[in-house]
This record gives structure tokens, sequence and C-alpha cells, in this order.
């Protein structure tokens, strides 16, 4: 049956919280993995690492750096209300734009 499998009493957790809300829910209940990071490196495979054969580690670390300034720096997010990961940051944080690009 399938209410066998399902999760008895979901949680979940906004953005607003801190990392330790899913981290204690993941902890309390034998979670095992963070859907966030899990989706985030889905992600990167999907749009960097599969799409071709790598001749190299160096080539391959050179696309990841690319993917990854480009998905926090210049990438809206919708789940960021359509922000990146970098303006969102520098807005909990406090900072002024210029102080986050000499970061």
């Amino acid at each position: 049956m399938i209410h066998e499998v399902m999760t008895r009493e979901p949680h979940c957790c906004s953005p607003e919280d801190s990392l330790q809300r899913p981290a204690q829910l993941m902890w309390t209940r034998d979670v095992g993995a963070l859907p966030v990071a899990e989706r985030t490196i889905q992600t990167m495979k999907l749009e960097c690492i599969w799409l071709r054969d790598w001749t190299s580690i160096h080539e391959l670390q050179q696309a990841l750096t690319t993917w990854q300034r480009i998905f926090n720096d210049v990438r809206p997010h919708q789940a960021l209300a359509w922000a990146t990961p970098s303006e969102v940051r520098t807005d909990k944080l406090g900072l002024q734009p210029a102080a986050r690009q000499a970061a």
C-alpha cells in the first residue's frame, strides 16, 4: 500500500529558515541527504558535466568554474524570486553590491 512508504508527518523548511532547521530535521529523521545540495549537483551534471566528453580534468574544472559563476552571479532563480544567489547573499549579509564583486 502507498501509505506504507509515505513519510508520516512530513516537515518542510522555507528559504527564511536557517541551515540549523533542515540539519536538525535530517538528523532526527535520519534522512541522509540535503535535497537542495542534491538538486544543485543534479543541475550541474545536466547543464555542464554530461554535455560532452572532457579531454582533461583541467578542462572540466575550468568549465565548472564558469558554470558556478553563471549559476551564482548571473542566472536568476525562480525559487529566489528571480534574484541570483549572490544577490540574496549580499542582501542577507547587508553588503553593498560593490563589496560582493570584490569578494
